[in-house]
């Protein structure tokens, strides 16, 4: 299963690498670069020393989703930076500033939503253990209270060898984004965003749903498709238990598979579009209208659709959106299924390909 879901994948990485277009990003760049400096300043120096990792650490690219304890429990090294859960409120309103300069606002208040959702995962998960139900069989009490908003870190890479190239992140469960500045450019990819419960049981706020249109969108696509579509882009094999492009599956993509949006009508590329929009529209908007006109550029026609599953309500789907400069997957296959994954992969992650080049040109750079 999983080698033929490589081949679906595909070319998302490799035709990535390829597109030599940078999202520029001046007023970003100082408004992102002012925020991350504010916050900074509010940090103790044990907390500057926790976040600050230098640029080069291969924890700059070792982005993870699971929580906190699962990393110990499978062997994983543990998070580093500094944690939410030990910010002041003067932190942490710093800390929202860079999330309202760098993402949108339907970025801001997903990814703020998602760490206010795993609060309630973390009683759900709680209240489970102490009736000892058979979904959570082998968890400990421990391991459930570590789920939440608290356990979310903050991280700051700085360049050894210049100061105007620096990255930074915030991860937890669930949710990981990553941005990575370099001389007026910006890259907002890898980011990872997903949820539990998708939508929320009965209670104070039973019904509300996060990551919802990105599911709506994608039934409403697969809907669309005519038997021939449906053909060519549904996976054959069993559906995926997760995204394959994560942080250890980048290495799996070797071509495109699915129905080509060339191939499909001038309403079903537009839903394509409003598909895609959902992703890189999590970005502040000229970061996100860069890597829109970027896509255009290369040819949506050449951006391919793949899917598995169902588009029936309540039933498993998967989906994957891959092209010359992005790759998206969106799996929502497990608990019933009310538990989300996304990963938006764009055409260079994290600067590496143009970073490469500025070392190669700049060796000894100095600050």
């Amino acid at each position: 299963m999983r080698r033929s879901l490589s081949i679906l994948i595909g070319a998302m990485l490799v035709a990535l690498a390829a597109v030599p277009a940078v999202a520029h990003g001046t007023r970003a760049t100082t408004e992102i670069t002012a925020a991350a400096e504010a916050l900074m300043r509010t940090l103790s120096p044990e907390q500057r020393k926790q976040a600050g990792i230098a640029f080069s650490d291969p924890e700059r690219s070792g982005w993870r989703y699971v929580p906190d304890w699962d990393l110990e429990a499978t062997g994983q090294a543990p998070r580093r930076g500094t944690r939410i859960g030990d910010f002041t409120p003067e932190q942490k309103v710093a800390l929202h500033r860079l999330l309202q300069v760098s993402l949108s606002d339907r970025g801001y208040l997903k990814a703020d939503g998602i760490m206010s959702m795993d609060d309630l995962l973390r009683d759900l998960m709680v209240g489970a253990v102490e009736r000892h139900a058979p979904e959570v069989e082998g968890m400990t009490l421990e391991q459930a209270r570590q789920f939440g908003s608290q356990h979310y870190w903050f991280t700051l890479f700085r360049d050894e060898r210049s100061k105007r190239i620096w990255g930074w992140r915030l991860e937890g469960h669930h949710l990981s984004i990553n941005f990575t500045l370099e001389n007026g450019l910006v890259f907002g990819t890898p980011e990872f965003m997903g949820v539990e419960p998708a939508t929320v049981p009965p209670g104070p706020n039973a019904g509300f749903q996060l990551l919802a249109a990105e599911r709506s969108l994608g039934r409403s696509l697969v809907r669309s498709l005519t038997p021939a579509q449906q053909r060519l882009s549904k996976l054959p094999d069993k559906i995926p238990e997760d995204i394959i492009a994560g942080p250890r599956g980048e290495g799996r993509l070797k071509s495109y598979r699915g129905v080509p949006a060339a191939k499909l009508t001038p309403a079903q590329r537009q839903m394509l579009r409003q598909l895609i929009e959902q992703y890189a529209g999590n970005l502040r908007g000229d970061l996100a209208g860069e890597e829109l006109a970027r896509m255009d550029r290369a040819g949506l026609d050449k951006v391919y659709f793949a899917w598995d599953g169902s588009a029936d309500e309540g039933m498993p789907l998967y989906y994957a959106i891959h092209g010359p400069t992005l790759a998206i997957e969106f799996d929502n296959t497990s608990a019933d299924p009310n538990h989300i994954h996304t990963v938006w992969h764009g055409r260079d992650d994290f600067g590496e390909d143009l970073l490469r080049e500025h070392y190669r040109e700049y060796p000894h750079n100095p600050r």
